[in-house]
């Protein structure tokens, strides 16, 4: 993982992190950023506006709350950050990856972190009522052979939808 100048965590890294504060429209131009990162922050604020599907107000709003001053603030300690590894031999870098523990990643963490909100709330969803087919038809299991079904997915000769209405 490379570091910016001061030590700081990488600018994708604070992104992600910040995600769940951020607008809607900022979300999108995080994205982008994400998505294209570092080159869609070296372009100018209407390049990545654009890229987003944003205005340039949005980009200068979610760079404050990021806490840059203006985008040349932003663009200076991308820069920094990107010179930063392009020093650095392939080897290095290799290296300094595999140094890393893998729960260092954000990415990881946010993984983990949705993981436990998904298992919190299976205890929540109420078991299914059937765990036969979704729909009857004229001649499923449980229905008379002539039964016709008044409306799809529904037949009231069939004994788990009368069972369960």
């Amino acid at each position: 993982m490379t570091h910016s100048p001061a030590g700081e965590p990488p600018l994708r890294d604070v992104v992600f992190q910040r995600m769940d504060e951020l607008t809607p429209a900022e979300r999108k131009v995080a994205r982008t950023l994400l998505a294209r990162y570092p080159a869609a922050g070296l372009e100018s604020t209407a390049a990545l506006a654009a890229a987003a599907g944003t205005s340039k107000p949005t980009v200068l709003r979610l760079l404050a709350r990021l806490g840059f001053g203006g985008y040349p603030d932003f663009q200076q300690r991308l820069r920094a950050e990107v010179t930063r590894s392009m020093s650095a031999s392939p080897l290095a870098r290799a290296q300094a990856r595999r140094a890393a523990p893998p729960a260092d990643s954000v990415f990881l963490r946010a993984v983990d972190a949705r993981a436990r909100v998904v298992a919190r709330l299976r205890g929540t969803v109420p078991p299914p009522r059937s765990s036969g087919p979704s729909r009857c038809w004229p001649g499923a299991p449980g229905t008379s052979s002539s039964a016709a079904v008044t409306s799809p997915g529904w037949s009231p000769a069939c004994s788990r939808c009368s069972s369960t209405s």
